[in-house]
Formats: structure tokens, sequence, C-alpha cells
């Protein structure tokens, strides 16, 4: 009916909260940074503590985004982007 929406297009507040963070850190984060910018954004606690939860939390939301194969696990237990980012540079350009 018109106004219901599918289960995959809800907002993920928390997951747009680590991939925002994620791309400020290009090497990867881990578990517990994802727990900790999840939490900043919902105003839990500041980026900079580190609470009990934040594990658990961080987790989830790499798990759920590692389904959707927006994030890959690196072999050092950190969590990169798979969005490519535009570049400035022109790669191949001859300069004049």
């Amino acid at each position: 009916m018109g106004g219901t929406k599918p289960l995959s297009a809800r907002p993920a507040p928390r997951q747009d909260a680590v991939l925002e963070f994620l791309g400020g850190h290009p090497d990867g984060i881990t578990v517990d940074e994802a727990g900790q910018a999840a939490h900043a954004s919902s105003g839990k606690h500041s980026i900079d503590d580190l609470c009990a939860y934040c594990a658990i939390d961080g987790k989830s939301i790499l798990r759920a985004l590692e389904k959707k194969q927006l994030i890959r696990r690196t072999g050092g237990g950190q969590f990169v982007s798979r969005i490519e980012r535009e570049s400035d540079d022109k790669f191949g350009e001859i300069p004049y």
C-alpha cells in the first residue's frame, strides 16, 4: 500500500555515522571505534569515550555493513570502506 517502505530501505543512522567516521580513517577502524562513532552520533557519549557497549554495538553495525558489502575486514582486524572515493587526481593524464 502507498505508505509502507521495504525493510531494506529504512534509514540506518548508526550505520551512516560509522560510514562517515570510516571516511576519515582510510587505514580502517576497529570494532570499538565503530561503536564509539555510533554512540557519539546518538549522544550517548563523546567520540573519545569508550563504554562497555561500544564493542557490542560496533560489531553488530559492522556486520550489517559487511552484509551490504559497504565495508570489508582486513587481515589486521580493521574494517575499511569498499566505497571508492572520487579523486581530484587525473590518473594517466599527460602533462603539457
